[in-house]
């Protein structure tokens, strides 16, 4: 089973959006990220519960509206990767 993933506490996410742009502070470590829509898109879907890849690319595709194939399922993993690097998401208490 693919790792799953969520967001940390939304208590340590602050949100601030205008135009195309969002920015997104965490307080556990004070940095501050700029998100680009479709990146905003996937760490909200991570704070409305676990998620593996696939179940990103699911998210994502109801997002977009149709399922642009294997480039959404390469970035799905790569978004995965960077937020977990920046310490937004974790692996969820249910994964293996």
């Amino acid at each position: 089973m693919p790792q799953r993933w969520i967001a940390i506490s939304a208590a340590d996410l602050y949100w601030r959006s205008w135009n195309d742009e969002t920015v997104v502070y965490n307080d556990l470590t004070g940095d501050t990220h700029q998100l680009d829509p479709l990146t905003e898109t996937a760490l909200r879907a991570f704070t409305e519960g676990a998620l593996d890849a696939p179940g990103l690319a699911t998210a994502m595709t109801a997002f977009l509206g149709e399922d642009p194939g294997a480039d959404l399922r390469t970035w799905c993993g790569q978004t995965i990767d960077r937020l977990a690097f920046f310490g937004l998401i974790e692996p969820a208490a249910d994964g293996p």
